[in-house]
């Protein structure tokens, strides 16, 4: 799996470098491909589609290996990060994983606020920075409601 995130990585980085953004490209289907015996024709895929497809891959690859950080890194840190978000909270649900902080980042990422804040509520026993991702996600917060409610837990739990 290590080595899928490798050839992932480097195919992506090199996507991006390389490839014009109108640029189709072309899958041409094997006969020993079991879904080529769907395909009448060769694949002309987009860009972006590759990338997004890509992307969720390593996704994929870095919450089955619980490399969060990683995660992390793909969501917010690439210039083009183009996860297919909805398929990655269904893959976490699925893999019985939304207690973690693969799921807060996700959510987050998908604009789910309190969703991401209730998940780093319920971490915070467990595991360290719930407290540091809460407080990052509310200081981007325009929703006072939610900034009050989570203010008063960190204030209660984290007094110091």
């Amino acid at each position: 799996k290590r080595d899928f995130i490798r050839i992932f990585q480097e195919k992506r980085d090199e996507l991006v470098k390389n490839a014009p953004e109108s640029e189709k490209l072309k899958f041409l289907y094997s006969s020993f491909s079991t879904v080529s015996k769907r395909l009448v024709e060769s694949i002309h895929m987009d860009l972006r589609e590759y990338l997004e497809l890509v992307d969720t891959v390593l996704m994929k690859l870095f919450i089955n290996l619980d490399q969060e950080t990683k995660l992390r890194g793909l969501l917010f840190d690439e210039d083009q990060s183009s996860c297919n978000l909805e398929e990655g909270e269904e893959y976490l649900v699925l893999q019985m994983k939304t207690k973690t902080k693969s799921y807060a980042f996700i959510s987050e990422k998908r604009g789910q606020i309190s969703q991401a804040l209730d998940t780093w509520r319920s971490l915070h026993k467990d595991r360290s920075g719930a407290c540091e991702e809460t407080i990052r996600i509310l200081k981007g917060c325009v929703d006072k409601k939610v900034v009050i409610e989570y203010s008063r837990w960190i204030l209660s739990s984290f007094p110091e």
